[in-house]
C-alpha cells in the first residue's frame, strides 16, 4: 500500500492541477458593474457586444476568450464586459439611460449598442472605454487571440495616446 502512496499523490496533485486550468476564465461583468469598479480601478473597460444568435460571437467564446494569454491580459489590465447588443437591460452611461427600444422583439439593437458602435454594428464588436469611460477603440469582427491581443497591448500601453491605431498595428509583433 505504501508504495502506491506516491502516486496517488501525483496523480491527484496533477488532477487538481487540470482543474484549476479549467476553471480560469475571464472574469466577466456587467456594464453597470464595470463603471462602478472603474471608478476606483480606473482601468480600461473591454466590451464584447455579443448577440445570442450570432456564431462567430460563439466561436470567440470557445476559443479566443479560452486563450490563457487573453484570459490573463483582460483579467489584469482591463474590466471585461460582456453586453449582449439586444439584450433589455437598463443601462447608465455618461448620466443618461439607455435601454432596447423594442425588448423581446428579435433583432432590436440595445441603444447603448448604438452610443458606444454608432452605425458600424456587427457581431462581435469591440469597444475599449478608457479610464474616464470614453470610447478608445472599436475592434470589429472575430479576432484570433494573436490579434486581439496586439489591440489589447495597444490600449494597456496607451500607445493610442501618441500614435494611431492603423500605424501602430503596422509594426512588426514582438
Amino acid at each position: 500500500m505504501k508504495q502506491y502512496l506516491p502516486l496517488f499523490v501525483i496523480m491527484l496533485f496533477a488532477a487538481s492541477s487540470v482543474r484549476a486550468q479549467e476553471t480560469q476564465s475571464i472574469q466577466w461583468k456587467t456594464i453597470q458593474d464595470a463603471i462602478v469598479v472603474n471608478e476606483t480601478a480606473k482601468k480600461p473597460v473591454f466590451i464584447d457586444f455579443y448577440t445570442t444568435w450570432c456564431g462567430w460571437c460563439t466561436r470567440m467564446d470557445q476559443t479566443t476568450f479560452k486563450d490563457e494569454a487573453v484570459i490573463k491580459v483582460l483579467n489584469e489590465n482591463f474590466i471585461p464586459v460582456k453586453f449582449n447588443a439586444e439584450g433589455s437591460d437598463s443601462v447608465y452611461y455618461n448620466g443618461k439611460a439607455y435601454g432596447n427600444p423594442n425588448p423581446g422583439r428579435s433583432r432590436s439593437t440595445h441603444a447603448f449598442t448604438f452610443v458606444i458602435l454608432g452605425q458600424r454594428i456587427g457581431y462581435p464588436s469591440f469597444a475599449v472605454l478608457d479610464e474616464n469611460n470614453a470610447l478608445v477603440i472599436i475592434i470589429p469582427g472575430y479576432q484570433q487571440p494573436a490579434q486581439l491581443l496586439k489591440a489589447l497591448k495597444f490600449i494597456h500601453t496607451k500607445a493610442y495616446l501618441t500614435q494611431t491605431w492603423e500605424s501602430w498595428s503596422a509594426l512588426p509583433t514582438e
